[in-house]
């Protein structure tokens, strides 16, 4: 059976039921009246029966891949109550809850999201987010390490994080480079470490293998720099640059059983997830030193992607950035894409002001009057913009 997502007659494209499909048959089933599609601009085109009959009959289907902007075509019947009650070859039901999309412009759209960044309050913030740790050091090759490690040991409770980050750097000491040089006494120094998934020994073949990468090539920038000059994707040089990584590191091999923290601790950029820690490494490296991000590295921040966890990905539902669910690549990619329409040489400026303003207001999935109190991003909400009908 295929599943077919399509809006509701009574409603147009305010609501969205699913069918279930069974048969090669015109929608609806016998008897189900007149079809209509409705394309990309949400104009109605009236298709006799047996205009639709001829076209499936031909091996046409709609889309199964629908969403609420998505879609390429949407199909529906003004006889879907019919249908429900008595035919044998169509289901019908309608979710409990129904999609909202909220159109915005980019102008509006911008200002909004330039006035979160105006409000944000930078200096405390950043005492709050684990990149104040790196802003302590202040030669190079201690900020590149310290970022690697800060960034990749930033999952969990901010507070719980921010604690083991503190303990791994006072154990590894002052000059976290020239620690770094000696890898027996890195190992040492971080036995006994614990955070979550991750073992000392995986934070030890983190912190060898990038002052490895350092010593190789001068600095952590330079292997990532020649993968892009070479022409490769932003994605295929985030995905050489760390297997260089875990082979001057000596991680286990990907995939083993002694390899579970190590694996979670630097992904593999192939198997589709957000990547948020790797993307907020290369955020910090990256973007102009603006107080938060330090921009040590020469490359353009037009390439980045938004460093995705669970703040940014309901921020983004909520204000029409993404439809996805899944909190994957491919909705990283398409929240950077929606934020380059207002700033292609810097679209994830947007990024430390929206994290820590889900963050603050624990943004929900559903309006929630005392928890939305105050949010920038209010006026653009899905849960609180009143959608005019589409005509």
């Amino acid at each position: 059976m295929d599943r077919l997502r399509f809006p509701s007659a009574e409603r147009q494209t305010s609501a969205i039921c699913s069918i279930v499909w069974k048969e090669r048959e015109p929608i609806g089933g016998e008897g189900a009246g007149e079809a209509y599609r409705v394309d990309m601009q949400h104009n109605i085109v009236r298709e006799s029966r047996a205009q639709q009959a001829d076209r499936l009959r031909g091996g046409a289907r709609p889309s199964l891949s629908c969403g609420v902007e998505r879609q390429s075509v949407v199909w529906y019947t003004r006889a879907m109550v019919a249908a429900k009650r008595g035919s044998r070859r169509l289901s019908v039901r309608t979710p409990s809850r129904v999609a909202r999309v909220v159109r915005v412009d980019d102008d509006t759209l911008r200002q909004t999201l330039d006035d979160v960044r105006a409000r944000c309050d930078v200096a405390a913030r950043r005492e709050a987010d684990p990149v104040h740790f790196v802003h302590r050091y202040e030669r190079r090759e201690d900020r590149e390490i310290v970022a690697l490690l800060a960034a990749s040991l930033a999952f969990g409770n901010v507070k719980a994080l921010c604690a083991k980050i503190e303990d791994a750097l006072n154990r590894l000491g002052p000059h976290i480079a020239e620690t770094a040089d000696d890898a027996a006494d890195v190992h040492g120094r971080l036995a006994g470490f614990r955070h979550r998934l991750y073992s000392g020994k995986d934070v030890a073949h983190l912190v060898v293998g990038a002052r490895a990468m350092q010593r190789a090539h001068g600095s952590l920038a330079a292997p990532f720099v020649q993968a892009m000059a070479t022409g490769k994707p932003f994605r295929s040089a985030v995905q050489a640059w760390v297997h260089e990584l875990r082979e001057r590191g000596g991680f286990p091999a990907m995939g083993s059983r002694e390899s579970l923290g190590a694996d979670h601790l630097l992904p593999d950029p192939t198997k589709g997830s957000a990547l948020k820690r790797l993307m907020l490494f290369l955020r910090w490296m990256i973007r102009p030193a603006d107080g938060i991000d330090l921009g040590l590295w020469n490359i353009s921040p037009a390439h980045l992607v938004i460093p995705l966890d669970t703040h940014i990905h309901k921020l983004s539902r909520n204000i029409g950035l993404t439809l996805r669910k899944a909190a994957d690549f491919q909705a990283a990619e398409e929240i950077t894409a929606a934020l380059a329409r207002l700033d292609a040489d810097d679209p994830v400026k947007y990024d430390f002001s929206l994290c820590h303003l889900g963050m603050l207001q624990s943004c929900p999935s559903r309006k929630d009057i005392e928890r939305c109190q105050g949010c920038g991003v209010k006026p653009i909400c899905r849960h609180w913009v009143v959608l005019s009908k589409r005509r």
